[in-house]
């Protein structure tokens, strides 16, 4: 995430590739007003929550198990695996965490960096920008 600051006052939020989280509600950084949104749109469908659905297991690499060893959540770290045999893991945010996020930020503007080429695809995406705002 990159968040900037400009001359005039505007504040600008870019997330890359991120997986929202709850807990980022109360880093301090973003309890400012965000102007504009520049919002990774590669949502995944819920991988993790199809494999509770499905009781199975979460197919990482070892490095980035390492990785998610670091995070607090019990039901992710206890469905990890190296066996390719089971649904990969996904750093991308599901459409659910997406809203919330969205939600929580409250932008003035948001910007998809993904999947924006097709007229289409960014007036679908704009209405549910739309919705989340004004709920």
């Amino acid at each position: 995430m990159f968040l900037f600051k400009v001359r005039g006052g505007a504040t600008h939020l870019h997330v890359g590739d991120f997986r929202a989280h709850p807990s980022m509600e109360s880093y301090p950084a973003l309890l400012c007003p965000i102007d504009t949104l520049f919002l990774d749109t590669t949502k995944r469908e819920g991988v993790q929550s199809h494999s509770v659905k499905l009781n199975c297991s979460i197919w990482v690499k070892n490095n980035k198990k390492q990785a998610l060893n670091c995070i607090s959540d019990k039901e992710i770290l206890a469905r990890l695996t190296n066996s390719q045999t089971s649904i990969p893991y996904s750093e991308h945010s599901n459409f659910n965490e997406l809203r919330r996020f969205v939600q929580f930020i409250k932008p003035k503007k948001i910007i998809p960096t993904v999947h924006n080429g097709n007229p289409a695809s960014r007036k679908q995406m704009q209405q549910h920008f739309s919705k989340w705002l004004n709920t």
